[in-house]
């Protein structure tokens, strides 16, 4: 478990990182996993995520308590301890405060996919009118529950949800609903909207999920990681071992 513990923790701070570089969250925002074989999660400290380094991640209980670690706790880590209970099949949660999925929220514009990229979201996803913080179990438990069985939600004046079957997943999931939530606003502004056809994003959730959760997108996550070296003058941390990248998986010819 210590071995597991230790990657899960990199990886955690890295993703973190990632939805800052990418612009899906900035000072707030953050992302946990669930710890395999412990009725528990990790998630970092209270640190903006582009700052969040391994030593900082906690082990936080389905209950929402401390189980190890040192820092503030978000107040807001509600939100992933209802995830994990109301969604067993959950193995990371992502929170942003994405500014096009702001917008969207606060025009009352569901999202649906408006490319190829974001069709892990071919239901849409659902707007929860609930714009404060959710810092405990009943508001994150309604936010859940406005889910439904989809892949994430938007808060109304405040940010968006996501929940994955991989920490991967998650973070990548994250960074692409902003995306399409950019595309989105842009394709309104110039007066039409179209989205990406429902049978088409389920061709592609067929093709490319699988017991692994994410599969299409190891480059995306190396060339975030890489961004994530650039902004940190060339390593990760500057603590922390080496990155090693996702080996690729051949799944379709380009």
């Amino acid at each position: 478990m210590s071995d597991t513990l230790e990657h899960l923790k990199h990886e955690l701070a890295v993703a973190s990182r990632i939805l800052d570089v990418s612009g899906a969250t900035s000072a707030f925002g953050h992302i946990s996993v669930r710890l395999p074989g412990e009725d528990a999660f990790l998630i970092p400290a209270a640190r903006a995520a582009g700052l969040v380094r391994p030593e900082d991640v906690l082990v936080v209980g389905m209950d929402g308590q401390r189980r190890a670690g040192e820092g503030t706790m978000f107040v807001e880590t509600p939100i992933h301890a209802a995830a994990y209970r109301l969604r067993p099949d959950v193995q990371s949660v992502a929170h942003t405060h994405s500014e096009m999925c702001v917008a969207l929220s606060v025009a009352d514009v569901e999202p649906y996919p408006a490319h190829m990229t974001a069709y892990r979201y071919y239901d849409g996803v659902p707007i929860h009118p609930e714009g404060r913080m959710l810092t405990n179990a009943a508001m994150a438990e309604a936010a859940i529950a406005a889910m439904g069985a989809r892949n994430a939600v938007l808060l109304k004046w405040h940010g968006a949800i996501v929940v994955a079957p991989t920490l991967h997943w998650a973070c990548l999931g994250a960074v692409l609903l902003e995306y399409n939530a950019r595309l989105l606003v842009h394709a309104r502004q110039l007066g039409a909207t179209s989205f990406f056809p429902r049978e088409h994003s389920l061709e592609m959730f067929a093709a490319y999920e699988g017991d692994e959760g994410t599969q299409a997108y190891h480059r995306e996550w190396d060339y975030w990681v890489e961004r994530v070296r650039q902004a940190n003058g060339g390593d990760l941390f500057h603590l922390h071992g080496a990155y090693e990248p996702v080996s690729p998986r051949v799944l379709r010819p380009d």
